[in-house]
């Protein structure tokens, strides 16, 4: 099978998002453009309290390719939510060189409405233009005018050019706020605490549109090729489906003739548990041949967890031998304490190190060791008859009885104390 392509495939999966969630989020308005406009006007507006003087007005101009000397925002100028057109249509944001009328008047002359300088900015999160933009234009009176549509990709105006064609310039959020990063040393100093905090929360929500934005377009790409190439991996699946049943047959089998019987018949890639279940006869040897007939007593809060993805997947057999139950789980950090008195633990089976007294469940050993399957001939289910036999049943160091033995002492301590008390 060719397996070129699976390269590609992997190459347009999403990698895993730093999304970290803003104020924004956690109050439930991310994208919302209302709100988002609102603080832009906010932040543009020099006289505001947030004591960033002319740091995003002057970060949106460095944003044009030639500086226009005419827009002088040093001067007074007055910031406008929702300024209404001729048209009757409403702009988001409107900042203008100040003149002595009200631009939101019905009864104020054209010619008062007109000031030295104006900037249009038509703001867009998720939505494309669809707006009256020549209206726009020409309902602002200024001598000269910049209009701007802020959205998350230039492509948004770019389609609309492609319609109509407008004085609207493209810039996107992302490129506006590095543009104020780049510039925010210069007044950082002034700035009001509790703003500079709230602005940090806004440019971390504009990275979070842009993450998702990202995110959305990979997951579409690795889709695409996914349908590509359905019928390759639908073969990989039923392939990877046939290898895990085969494994799962050679390991219950292996189990079983050491007396363990696994929790479900279920075939999961992640792995299986398998549990002690008391021969009628002991026809199978637990530990050493001098135990032939002294069957393994196994406390029933002892079990295995067999990693079935590391056979498959990292030709290593991975085995943990495990108290599950709360009620046994309690002794757990006993019994290792006992077995590592007893000088059990090898460089074949290692100390356990997961899980946690009380909880759900607690290793008590761990087991590792490599899978020759490129030899000729291979029998896993001889192998690891072999393999477990010699790290952990038939071993002469009676792991399994050790481990209950230590079990039993650590709860007779335990009720030898609590009859004390």
């Amino acid at each position: 099978m060719n397996l070129d392509w699976l390269t590609k495939v992997a190459q347009v999966l999403p990698d895993e998002s730093n999304y970290q969630k803003s104020y924004f989020d956690i109050v439930g308005f991310p994208r919302w453009e209302n709100v988002n406009s609102n603080l832009l006007a906010f932040y543009f507006d020099k006289e505001e309290e947030h004591n960033l003087s002319t740091l995003f007005i002057e970060s949106l101009l460095e944003m044009l390719e030639v500086e226009d000397k005419n827009i002088n925002y040093t001067e007074e100028y007055e910031v406008f939510r929702e300024l209404r057109t001729d048209k009757g249509n409403f702009i988001d944001i409107v900042i203008k060189s100040k003149t002595d009328s009200d631009p939101t008047e019905d009864t104020v002359t054209e010619e008062e409405q007109k000031s030295d300088w104006a900037i249009i900015i038509e703001n867009k999160i998720d939505s494309w233009v669809y707006n009256d933009l020549e209206d726009y234009w020409n309902s602002v009176k200024a001598t000269h005018k910049i209009g701007f549509v802020l959205s998350k990709s230039k492509e948004v105006l770019a389609n609309f050019n492609a319609q109509k064609k407008n004085e609207f310039k493209s810039i996107t959020h992302k490129n506006l706020i590095e543009q104020v990063q780049l510039n925010l040393y210069q007044h950082f100093s002034k700035a009001n605490e509790k703003h500079l905090i709230l602005l940090k929360e806004y440019i971390n929500n504009i990275d979070n549109i842009y993450i998702n934005s990202f995110m959305n377009q990979k997951l579409l790409n690795s889709i695409k090729e996914f349908h590509k190439h359905e019928k390759e991996i639908k073969q990989l699946k039923q392939t990877e489906t046939k290898l895990l049943k085969n494994i799962y047959e050679d390991v219950f089998r292996v189990f079983k003739r050491f007396n363990f019987e696994p929790s479900s018949k279920y075939k999961s890639t992640n792995g299986k548990h398998f549990y002690y279940t008391p021969p009628n006869k002991s026809k199978e040897l637990i530990n050493n041949e001098e135990e032939q007939n002294e069957p393994l007593t196994l406390d029933e809060g002892f079990r295995f967890w067999v990693r079935m993805e590391s056979i498959l997947y990292h030709h290593n057999f991975e085995l943990i031998f495990e108290l599950h139950k709360p009620s046994k789980t309690i002794y757990g950090d006993k019994v290792i304490e006992l077995l590592s008195q007893e000088n059990i633990f090898t460089t074949d089976v290692k100390k356990g190190e997961g899980g946690t007294a009380g909880k759900d469940y607690k290793h008590i050993y761990f087991i590792s060791f490599p899978i020759a399957f490129d030899k000729e001939e291979f029998d896993l289910y001889e192998f690891l008859c072999k393999e477990l036999s010699k790290h952990i049943f038939k071993t002469d160091r009676f792991y399994l009885k050790e481990a209950q033995k230590a079990f039993i002492s650590a709860t007779n301590k335990e009720n030898t104390n609590q009859s004390k008390a």
